[in-house]
């Protein structure tokens, strides 16, 4: 296999050395994966990782059962085979944008390795479907807030986490675990979200100061107990347990809540934008406020808007929502 993951230019994964059922003298398919997860994790990039390590157990799976093989060459790639996968994928309902994102995985390998003139992707879905918005009314937030969980410190930090993920912006529950004291500033927060890379600075409204003196352990870099960790993988593991724990204990209070509501660390950012949008605030500030850089007028208007513009057209938000300081 002549290309990027020859065997010679792998030889130092372990993984190069695997043959497996299907596969004579060379890497794999997904051996291949395998070894791209090695190179991203050396890479630290631990997310992506995890997403291909998720496909390749998908795939390998359509192989075992479909094939009756471990792996399977490079060259067997093609359209038939990813339809086949692809209708493998369906009749166990797997929904459709999860199909999609195990096609962008291996379709990413695959071009990485392989100069093929046809393309074995072509007939299969790739993209993102659109979703229903996630988001909850401000008197559902007003209901949340007074929620009685005294007697339960998980759900009441979960419920206050999720207070504060909307208070400051829609904050992504990620960033909300890496916060540290230092990037605390006055009564403004200045971090760099990690999924764009983009600076942000956030004024800190009173109730989520309360938020934070509620669970900030004294000494700790941290401000919320959710990473203990230097290590940068190790960090990653407790963060995506920490992710996992919320969300399940925002299910419970959503539970408690009633009316069909459904919680979760996303809806807390979806919110924001259904309210800040309720509030009649233009769309590059609330794209701004949540440091979205995807949309062209957004990146214009990034290196304009003044900071206390954006504070103000917050407050309006938050003022709105009126939520009981006592939380």
């Amino acid at each position: 296999m002549d290309g990027f993951y020859g065997n010679e230019a792998i030889r130092g994964h372990s993984v190069a050395r695997k043959r497996t059922k299907g596969v004579r003298g060379q890497l794999g398919f997904c051996g291949v994966i395998d070894a791209e997860v090695e190179r991203l994790m050396v890479r630290r990039n631990f997310g992506k990782a995890r997403n291909y390590r998720t496909a390749r157990v998908s795939f390998s799976g359509f192989l075992a059962s479909v094939l009756g093989v471990d792996d399977i060459g490079v060259e067997r790639i093609d359209a038939r085979l990813i339809e086949r996968y692809a209708r493998w994928l369906e009749l166990r309902g797997v929904r459709r944008n999860t199909v999609s994102f195990y096609m962008r995985v291996l379709r990413a390998v695959y071009n990485r390795i392989a100069r093929a003139r046809t393309n074995p992707f072509a007939s299969v879905y790739t993209g993102v479907d659109a979703t229903v918005k996630r988001h909850i009314s401000r008197d559902v937030v007003v209901q949340l807030a007074r929620l009685n969980l005294r007697d339960n410190r998980g759900l009441a930090m979960a419920r206050d986490l999720f207070l504060f993920s909307l208070l400051m912006r829609g904050m992504p529950f990620v960033d909300i675990a890496y916060m540290k004291m230092c990037d605390i500033r006055g009564n403004t927060l200045c971090y760099r979200r990690r999924k764009t890379g983009q600076m942000m600075r956030v004024r800190i409204e009173p109730q989520a100061w309360t938020i934070i003196r509620r669970y900030h352990v004294e000494g700790s870099a941290m401000v919320f107990p959710l990473i203990a960790s230097d290590d940068e993988a190790v960090a990653y593991r407790q963060y995506r347990s920490a992710l996992s724990l919320h969300n399940k204990r925002l299910k419970a209070v959503s539970a408690m809540l009633g009316g069909g509501v459904h919680l979760s660390s996303y809806v807390a950012r979806h919110t924001w934008a259904s309210l800040a949008q309720e509030c009649s605030l233009p769309m590059h500030i609330i794209s701004t406020t949540m440091g979205h850089t995807t949309e062209r007028t957004t990146r214009i208007y990034l290196g304009t808007l003044d900071d206390s513009l954006i504070d103000r057209a917050c407050r309006k938000v938050w003022k709105k929502l009126k939520i009981p300081t006592s939380t």
